[in-house]
């Protein structure tokens, strides 16, 4: 007996969703640290920059990834992804942050 796949779509998907959300999750962090900024700016809006284009890289392959049929692959990608970029987004503030201890 053989097995008729049907094809899922990424537009109909809950995936999308995920994207849609982890990734305006990502945005609006790093806007907000973004306008806190206070030390090393340029630097800080570079990697900033690059940290959003990165995740937005992990969108697209995860959502290829979803395409070829591996759902699993794609859903870890984009959760651990969003992790992985949240963290080094924070640690970017940190360091555009000046923090003045009395």
């Amino acid at each position: 007996m053989e097995r008729d796949k049907s094809k899922r779509e990424y537009g109909k998907s809950f995936l999308l969703f995920v994207h849609i959300i982890l990734g305006g999750a990502l945005g609006f962090l790093t806007v907000i640290g973004l306008m806190s900024f206070n030390r090393n700016i340029p630097l800080g809006y570079l990697v900033s920059a690059v940290i959003l284009l990165g995740y937005f890289f992990v969108l697209n392959k995860s959502a290829s990834l979803f395409n070829r049929e591996s759902v699993g692959a794609a859903y870890f990608l984009t959760i651990s992804g969003f992790v992985v970029f949240a963290f080094i987004e924070m640690v970017n503030c940190s360091n555009s942050f000046y923090w003045n201890m009395h």
